[in-house]
């Protein structure tokens, strides 16, 4: 996020794999001056720690594997939201980190011309997925990306557990 010159930098890895019909995955969110947090789950429940606590939380998790969209669904619907309130143009085809991605710009519509935001949004051509996302509003900038796509690794599951430091208690939330 960009905002009167100063940028603030979040870094987010992102792990999905399918086993046995069931979804597993694993999240690391690092911000500078920050501790990282960790989420880890599957179809059933999710691990939530921030890195120095003494407590991690387990909740139910909020979608079940079987009920997941598809990621071309996901984007397809984000897409529709936009279109709502803004005029939609297709700028052809980009590379994001060696990706190639179709451009979309979504201008707010006269009557939130105002108040609304700009928006670019740069879709993977192969896998459906958003590569980058940049909104723009008031001074405001504010860019997700994709910076590595990885695919076709076979992870190990050990990498779907996480190891708590000795002495974290589990609260059910």
């Amino acid at each position: 996020m960009y905002s009167n010159g100063r940028a603030d930098e979040t870094l987010t890895r992102e792990w999905f794999c399918w086993e046995e019909g069931e979804l597993h995955t694993r999240k690391e969110i690092e911000r500078a001056g920050a501790p990282t947090q960790y989420i880890t789950g599957n179809d059933q429940d999710a691990i939530i720690y921030m890195e120095g606590e003494d407590m991690a939380i387990r909740s139910e998790s909020l979608v079940q594997g079987t009920s997941l969209p598809a990621s071309s669904e996901v984007v397809k619907q984000k897409i529709e939201r936009y279109k709502r309130s803004h005029n939609s143009a297709r700028a052809g085809m980009e590379d994001v980190n060696d990706r190639r991605g179709h451009r979309l710009t979504f201008t707010p519509k006269r009557e939130t011309a105002n108040s609304g935001t700009k928006v670019d949004l740069w879709i993977d051509s192969e896998h459906w997925l958003v590569l980058k996302e940049v909104m723009n509003q008031k001074g405001l900038r504010m860019v997700y990306e994709v910076v590595t796509f990885i695919d076709g690794i076979e992870p190990s599951m050990d990498l779907f557990h996480l190891e708590l430091p000795e002495g974290v208690e589990i609260v059910d939330q």
